[in-house]
């Protein structure tokens, strides 16, 4: 998948999402806005993740925002152990 194929992903998956706290709403419509303005997507979901986690440590995430949240955090093993193996050698 092409890089701007998954920031198209990522954006739509982002819009898709409607919190009802103001906070939520704020980090995920400047993520939608650095998208936009052509940020790398692993830049803005480094971001992304690190401000969900504030508010996921105050337990102060909704439910549709903590279901994204935790679907970042989750490993994806053919991409990270890929990852990892070609920097042993």
């Amino acid at each position: 998948m092409k890089s701007s194929d998954k920031k198209q992903n990522l954006q739509r998956k982002l819009e898709s999402i409607r919190p009802n706290k103001a906070d939520e709403k704020q980090i995920l419509n400047l993520a939608v806005s650095r998208l936009k303005k052509g940020a790398r997507d692993q830049v803005v979901l480094k971001d992304l993740k690190q401000q969900l986690r504030k508010l996921a440590l105050e337990k102060k995430l909704s439910k549709e925002t903590l279901d994204l949240f935790t679907e970042m955090e989750r490993p994806n093993f053919s991409k990270d152990l890929a990852t990892s193996s070609t920097t042993w050698f």
